[in-house]
């Protein structure tokens, strides 16, 4: 549940409902703010469902970055000549930091871990059933 500009809580989503986040500037990373469409229910099971189907951690970090590039509406992140990465490039994304892309990616999921150790944890968790 978050609150809207004029401080009421919400947790239903219409479909131009955006959220702004910052990732703190850190010894060797930039200070990143972007603007984000959260998932709503239906979006983090077909992306949880997709994650689970993987093959691979190539494949799972893919459709991370296509659930980045569909979610986020805007940001600050720039290139080494001054120009703002494409974010709705899977490529440009690709050659974003990893650690700097599993928390923008954890923004976007709504999720406080990283999205490797919740393939490691899901996929048990599915042998055992």
């Amino acid at each position: 549940m978050t609150k809207d500009e004029k401080g009421i809580k919400l947790a239903y989503y219409e479909d131009n409902y955006v959220r702004e986040a910052l990732i703190p500037e850190t010894e060797r990373l930039p200070c990143v703010k972007f603007t984000y469409r959260p998932l709503n229910v239906i979006q983090a099971a077909k992306f949880t469902e997709k994650i689970i189907g993987t093959k691979s951690i190539e494949d799972t970090i893919r459709f991370m970055l296509e659930l980045v590039s569909k979610h986020i509406v805007g940001w600050d992140l720039q290139k080494r000549d001054g120009s703002v990465v494409d974010f709705a490039s899977i490529d440009e994304l690709g050659h974003i930091d990893a650690d700097l892309m599993q928390k923008i990616g954890a923004v976007v999921r709504n999720d406080r871990s990283t999205l490797a150790a919740d393939l490691c944890v899901v996929k048990d968790a599915v042998k055992n059933l």
